[in-house]
């Protein structure tokens, strides 16, 4: 995982989890992206802002699960082609002589480029379907699965992990 992708990546799609919605309403919105460094001082944001960040967010938070079971919702892909679409996002080429997708704008609708730039980085270097949603219902926590054999299931082993084991073991000794 590239750090600076992953680390915005993942924090923007944990904006929900566990039934709680962190970006619910513009001031929250805003908070959170200044918080994150990407949203300038002075810059407001309205209803539509946060109806566009829900879309993006959920579309790719299923095309996650997807990935991680192989049906992809085929209701995301026009969605998140709609979203490449309109983003104000570039191609550049870098002095070194590489490729990258970048946001040619800054706020809001800088940022949710920048989060498909992100996304189409991280396809580039292989590490995309390494993105999941933990397999716990009541969490579904996105993380990067670093295992070898990319088959890691929960957010955490300690907590979301237990617990399912726990109930599979539960509802085997209530079987017999």
């Amino acid at each position: 995982m590239h750090e600076a992708d992953g680390t915005l990546l993942l924090a923007f799609l944990n904006t929900t989890f566990a039934g709680t919605e962190r970006i619910a309403t513009p001031a929250d919105y805003s908070r959170w992206l200044r918080e994150h460094g990407v949203l300038p001082a002075g810059t407001h944001l309205n209803a539509h802002d946060v109806e566009v960040a829900h879309r993006l967010r959920d579309a790719l938070r299923s095309v996650i699960r997807g990935n991680a079971c192989g049906d992809v919702d085929p209701n995301d892909v026009p969605t998140l082609n709609g979203f490449a679409a309109t983003l104000p996002l570039r191609v550049r080429f870098t002095p070194s002589g590489g490729v990258n997708l970048e946001a040619t704008e800054s706020g809001v609708a800088g940022f949710h480029a920048a989060v498909l730039g992100a996304v189409f980085r991280e396809e580039l270097r292989g590490e995309w379907r390494r993105y999941k949603l933990c397999r716990n219902p009541d969490c579904e926590w996105a993380f990067f699965d670093e295992s070898r054999n990319r088959s890691r299931l929960w957010c955490e082993m300690q907590t979301c992990g237990a617990r399912a084991k726990m109930r599979a073991y539960r509802s085997r000794r209530a079987a017999t």
